[in-house]
């Protein structure tokens, strides 16, 4: 399976103007905003969301105050996302849509794995802007932190070929 990395995280905020002002001069383009979301891209196509708090299609906060709430990470086929499917089951939050997966992990994170349909051409042009090719992998490993360290989540490791 071939992880292409994150392609969007997803933050709950309490001040929207003071984080559009914030990811702007950390060199992020806006390209798109409303009362209570901003939506910036980053140079390699990753997404960045930035939300109200109290949005309630946000998944929930593992922690107080302004958090991140979701990664999105993407793979490269819906070959690829189909060899997923019911791996998160059982997991809290679980669910599954045509083009993605996911759930809440033992830390209270969301993690959700979408395919991409240009997943190809951002492939090799994440590749070309760095001069490496970084190759991940997704696998079960257990979780001390969790309530039962019995339980295993999903883990991504990524080295440089």
């Amino acid at each position: 399976m071939t992880i292409l990395g994150i392609e969007q995280v997803t933050y709950g905020v309490t001040d929207l103007a003071t984080c559009r002002t914030f990811f702007s001069d950390w060199g992020l383009k806006e390209v798109a905003h409303d009362e209570t979301h901003a939506r910036f891209e980053a140079q390699n196509g990753c997404t960045i969301m930035v939300v109200d708090a109290n949005d309630p299609a946000l998944p929930p906060a593992f922690e107080p105050g302004p958090t991140l709430r979701e990664v999105t990470w993407g793979v490269a086929t819906a070959a690829e996302l189909d060899a997923l499917r019911g791996k998160f089951a059982g997991q809290p939050g679980h669910f599954e849509t045509s083009d993605a997966v996911g759930c809440i992990d033992p830390n209270g994170m969301a993690i959700r794995v979408k395919s991409r349909a240009s997943a190809r051409l951002i492939s090799r042009a994440r590749r070309r802007m760095c001069g490496v090719r970084i190759c991940a992998s997704i696998r079960r490993v257990p979780c001390m932190n969790a309530p039962n360290p019995s339980k295993s989540v999903m883990s991504c490791s990524s080295r440089i070929v």
